[in-house]
Order: C-alpha cells, then sequence, then structure tokens
C-alpha cells in the first residue's frame, strides 16, 4: 500500500516537472511573437527584422489628425471670405452662356446703341467736329468749355453715357477672345465696375475741389473727361460691332488696335490736361502731385493690383 502509494506521488512530480519542462520550451519558443513588446516608434518590420525609417515620411494624409497647410486647401474653400459681387464675378467668369442666345442679345444691344448715337451726333452735327478738332487744339477746347458753360447740351450727356457701355463691350470682348468667358452676366459686372469707378472719381475729384478751392480748374478737367469719354464712345461702338461679328483672328487684332488706340487718347488727354492747368501747378507743384498721384496713378495701380489678387486676369 506505501509503495503504491510512492509510485502515485512519483508519477506526479514527474508529470508535473514535465508540465514545466513544456511550458519552458513553449515560452522560448515563443518569445519573438510576444504580443507585449514594446517596439520603437519609427521602426518598420522586414524579413531581416526591423529597419529604422525617417521620421519625416511617418506622416500620411490618411492620418485623420493630420494638421494641413492653408496653402494645401482648395481655392473654392475661400469662397466665404468672398463678398457677394466676388462670388458672382467668380461664377462668371467658370460658367459661359450659349454662343447663339448671346449673339441675338448683342445683336439687340448694339442696335439700341447705334440709336442713341445717331440721336447724339443728329443733335448738332457741327458739335461732333469741333469735339474732335478739341483733342487736338487746346484753344479750341477752351472755346467749346465755356460756350458749354453758356448752354446746355443734351449731346454730352448722351456721349458719355455711351462711353461707359461702349468702353464695357469692348472689355468684355477682350474676355471672350482671350480668356474663353463669355457669360453675359459677366458684360453686366464689367459695366458696374466701369461706371463705380468713374463715379468715384467724379466724387473724389468733387471733393478734393472743395478742400482746396479748385472748382474752377476740376470743372475744366471733369470737362476734359467728358470729351475724352465723347470721342471714344463714337469711335468704339462701331469698332465693337465689327470686332462682335468678325473672325477670331481679326478680333484680337482689333482689340489690340482698340487698345492701342484708347492708350493713345488717354495719353493725348493727359498731355492736354497738364497744359491747360499750366497755371495751376506753376503757382503750387504739391497741389499739382497729389492731384497726379490720388487720381490718375493710385487708383490704376489699386485697380490692377484686386484684379491680379483675385485672379480674373
Amino acid at each position: 500500500m506505501v509503495l503504491d502509494s510512492n509510485l502515485f506521488v512519483h508519477n506526479v512530480l514527474r508529470g508535473f516537472i514535465a508540465l514545466n519542462l513544456f511550458l519552458v520550451a513553449s515560452v522560448l519558443t515563443g518569445q519573438e511573437r510576444n504580443p507585449f513588446e514594446v517596439k520603437p516608434r519609427y521602426l518598420i518590420k522586414t524579413d531581416g527584422g526591423y529597419t529604422h525609417v525617417d521620421s519625416t515620411k511617418k506622416i500620411e494624409l490618411s492620418n485623420p489628425f493630420q494638421i494641413v497647410s492653408s496653402g494645401a486647401i482648395d481655392s473654392t474653400h475661400n469662397i466665404q471670405h468672398k463678398n457677394f459681387f466676388e462670388i458672382q464675378v467668380d461664377r462668371a467668369l467658370i460658367s459661359n452662356s450659349d454662343q447663339n442666345e448671346l449673339n441675338s442679345s448683342m445683336l439687340w444691344m448694339m442696335i439700341f446703341l447705334f440709336s442713341i448715337l445717331a440721336l447724339a451726333v443728329n443733335i448738332n452735327r457741327g458739335l461732333v467736329t469741333k469735339l474732335y478738332r478739341t483733342s487736338f487744339n487746346l484753344n479750341l477746347f477752351n472755346t467749346l468749355y465755356r460756350e458749354n458753360k453758356e448752354e446746355n447740351r443734351l449731346m454730352f450727356p448722351l456721349l458719355y453715357g455711351l462711353y461707359f457701355v461702349a468702353i464695357s463691350i469692348f472689355i468684355f470682348q477682350g474676355f471672350v477672345h482671350f480668356k474663353g468667358n463669355n457669360n453675359i452676366f459677366l458684360l453686366i459686372y464689367i459695366t458696374l465696375g466701369v461706371l463705380t469707378l468713374y463715379l468715384g472719381r467724379h466724387l473724389s475729384l468733387k471733393i478734393f475741389a472743395n478742400l482746396f478751392g479748385l472748382q474752377k480748374e476740376i470743372d475744366h478737367y471733369l470737362f476734359n473727361i467728358i470729351c475724352f469719354g465723347s470721342v471714344v464712345a463714337i469711335l468704339f461702338i462701331p469698332l465693337d460691332f465689327i470686332i462682335i461679328y468678325s473672325k477670331p483672328e481679326w478680333s484680337k487684332r482689333l482689340l489690340i488696335l482698340g487698345s492701342l488706340i484708347f492708350i493713345g487718347f488717354y495719353l493725348l488727354r493727359q498731355l492736354k490736361e497738364i497744359m491747360t492747368s499750366s497755371n495751376l501747378w506753376t503757382r503750387s507743384i504739391i497741389h499739382f502731385l497729389l492731384y497726379l498721384c490720388a487720381f490718375e496713378i493710385t487708383p490704376l495701380v489699386l485697380l490692377y493690383a484686386y484684379i491680379h489678387q483675385q485672379g480674373w486676369v
């Protein structure tokens, strides 16, 4: 009996030792796959073990906590930072109108403009000829200025109004032929921009005249602007009609030619104004330089900077 008890204890001890050896062997053989092993942060596992990698390459776009710089955000997300007018212009630059509908609308518009132009010219044909001559004759310009002060002429408001539409159509055709944007709403926005620009110029010049007591000189200058616009309107309305219904190659050449003509008349107007206001700038050079920077150079620079910033050109 004692013998059987010793044999039983001996077998239990032998089984316990065998179980311990088995567990030790299992731990030794499975140490490579320890689930609690702490691995280095920037190591990747390969066939030969773990390899160090550059920490800058660990950042991927799939990381939901990645901070993306503002430069990587698409421009469409910046729409909330633009005002209503900028949003509408962007839409007009993206979408296009049907070409047949555009040609039909432009035809009716040109018929209306030609009717107003014929009415303005027939009111006083001799005055139109005199108006052209004033562009190159300073004494005749001063005479026309005095005559206009004595009697109100309907021709100048009509031609000056046609100037805004004619120059807006000309700019719009530049977008059509050089940018491929023919949205009719773009023409409306361009016209509103031109009107706002000239309205701001007239109001600012009136304020400038009241501040420095230069009512006579500023009134003379504003009349020079009106004469310039009247001459450009008579030239550009027929030019716009030819550009609209010509071949694209000819239209592009006429747009370049029209731009050169406009720049030439603009420089001529500035030269004429400097000559007519010689008494002012010889008497007070500071006022003349202030006017030149505030009302001629600065608006053009700011307008170009704004358009370039919006990406419209």
